[in-house]
């Protein structure tokens, strides 16, 4: 059980900001404030909140990238009709699709790109993939660290992974929050 004195320590050493610990645990961040300066006694539903939210950090620091990615890339080509690689998008359940150029990430076809552009008045079925791609999402190693690679989905919404030169899965936002209750 967490020890309230411990608090701030563990955060710090996971190298979370109350703010970050807050959002974890489905919490304020003047409630973490409160709890680290000892100015209230918290309720036993927020202190399991902090050390789950605690745990999984922790967890996340040790686990490698590759704990969590889905084996195996689905990607599109850039000279690919845009029609066609949105029904495999579609198929896989996916809302975002790496460009690949064999093991070379080149670009990333996203819903919000598609959409944009049949907002703009194109006619998808006439458009490749190239012409609506946005910049290609990061490689990393499978050994990264998770948390490290948390960091990099606040802006991206998806990292795909390398063994080498070679790829060999991807992760998302969803896989990591999947993660964190199994």
């Amino acid at each position: 059980m967490l020890a309230i004195s411990e608090l701030r320590r563990r955060r710090i050493h996971l190298g979370l900001t109350q703010h970050d610990l807050a959002k974890l645990a489905g919490l304020s961040q003047s409630l973490v404030a409160k709890m680290e300066a000892g100015a209230i006694d918290p309720r036993y539903s927020s202190v399991i909140k902090i050390e789950q939210a605690l745990a999984g950090a922790e967890n996340a620091r040790a686990s490698p990238l590759s704990s969590v990615m889905r084996r195996g890339v689905v990607g599109a080509r850039r000279d690919e009709k845009l029609s066609v690689a949105l029904s495999r998008m579609r198929a896989a359940g996916f809302s975002q699709l790496p460009i690949l150029d064999g093991d070379a990430a080149v670009g990333l076809l996203t819903e919000a790109g598609a959409l944009d552009a049949l907002a703009a008045g194109k006619n998808l079925a006439a458009l490749r993939v190239s012409e609506v791609a946005d910049a290609p999402p990061p490689v990393l190693p499978g050994n990264t660290p998770l948390l490290v690679a948390v960091r990099v989905l606040e802006s991206v919404p998806l990292i795909l992974v390398r063994d080498g030169k070679k790829l060999v899965g991807v992760v998302t936002r969803s896989d990591v929050l999947g993660s964190v209750h199994h």
